[in-house]
């Protein structure tokens, strides 16, 4: 019962990892480039 818990929960988690990943990335980049500006 918990470790199926722990395994959808751990691959809904990987889904939005996956999914976040490239928009983490966009916006780190984006605060990187305005960082020094700031």
């Amino acid at each position: 019962m918990w470790r199926r818990c722990i395994c959808a929960t751990s691959r809904a988690a990987g889904r939005l990892a996956s999914r976040l990943s490239p928009l983490v990335s966009r916006l780190s980049g984006l605060t990187h480039i305005s960082g020094p500006q700031m």
